[in-house]
């Protein structure tokens, strides 16, 4: 459990700062709308509250690491 505990915030961060360096490129593109990557970046955030325990939960099913 305690394993749970510590992967899911370390998956929330990793794949939080992954959308905003994603971002921060779409955001350079020619013709880019300039809120796009807030927008994206708020839905991440949202979206990863969620999907960061399952996915550590998945994770650690999978490996054996939960009884």
């Amino acid at each position: 459990m305690l394993a749970l505990v510590a992967l899911s915030p370390l998956l929330y961060v990793t794949l939080l700062s992954l959308v905003v360096a994603w971002s921060g490129r779409l955001a350079r593109l020619p013709g880019a709308d300039p809120t796009g990557g807030r927008d994206w970046y708020l839905v991440a955030a949202v979206v990863g509250v969620v999907i960061a325990p399952l996915l550590a939960f998945t994770i650690l099913g999978g490996l054996g690491w939960l009884g």
